[in-house]
């Protein structure tokens, strides 16, 4: 039933896709790879397996049952462009993961590779999302959620609208997904991966990412946390 689906994603934890002793792998959606729960590299986590599973809905079938890789941290990578080009430079198929300091949660899906370059790139697959907030609790914490609350969706989900071929910017300087045209980047990531910026864009039809007392553009700082998995 769908609702059992629902309920089973939110209730997803490590130990369900971590590779270890006992686990089923034919029950096992994905393997989580490159890190651990409790990875001090790389903790706390961006991206929870609840997340993952509900990204995991939206992409292209043919990635839907393929595993996840951390390819890149910010903690554990380090904090420039190059860093993270050597990481995930020539990947496809990737999810963008970004924690503000005001506790934001967004990114976007691409399945074109990242490669530098002075313009955009069309990627038709590709996606904007943002975790829905939730008040008092972590990421993690969906023990005390209602039956109602754990058959909501986690995330919003805003794919391209074919409205423009501006979907994702890969230069020296920073990274850019959605915009071009007049509007502002559906969301830019600059100065050594620390501050960036979410408006609305045609490209994606999305609002604003990040918690603002604007009706448009917000500007932010990352909390030590930018993830890359593929």
């Amino acid at each position: 039933k769908p609702e059992e689906t629902q309920r089973r994603r939110r209730r997803t934890s490590w130990v369900d896709h971590i590779l270890r002793p006992g686990l089923d792998l034919e029950r096992a959606s994905f393997l989580i790879l490159g890190t651990t729960p409790n990875d001090p590299a790389c903790s706390p986590h961006t991206l929870t397996p609840p997340v993952m599973e509900e990204l995991l809905q939206h992409v292209p079938l043919a990635c839907r049952h393929q595993n996840i890789w951390l390819r890149y941290s910010l903690l554990r990578d380090g904090d420039s462009i190059p860093a993270l080009e050597q990481k995930i430079g020539m990947s496809k198929n990737t999810i963008f993961a970004i924690e503000t300091l005001q506790g934001d949660v967004f990114g976007c899906f691409m399945t074109y590779k990242w490669q530098k370059s002075n313009r955009y790139e069309l990627c038709g697959e590709s996606f904007l999302w943002r975790q829905r907030r939730k008040d008092n609790k972590s990421n993690d914490d969906d023990t005390n959620e209602d039956t109602s609350s754990l058959l909501q969706p986690l995330l919003d989900i805003f794919p391209w609208t074919g409205a423009n071929e501006d979907c994702q910017f890969f230069s020296n300087e920073r990274i850019g997904v959605g915009g071009g045209g007049g509007d502002g980047f559906g969301f830019i990531i600059e100065d050594g991966l620390w501050r960036g910026s979410s408006s609305p864009c045609a490209t994606y039809n999305n609002p604003c990412l990040v918690t603002t007392t604007s009706d448009h553009d917000g500007m932010f700082e990352v909390a030590t946390r930018v993830a890359v998995v593929t």
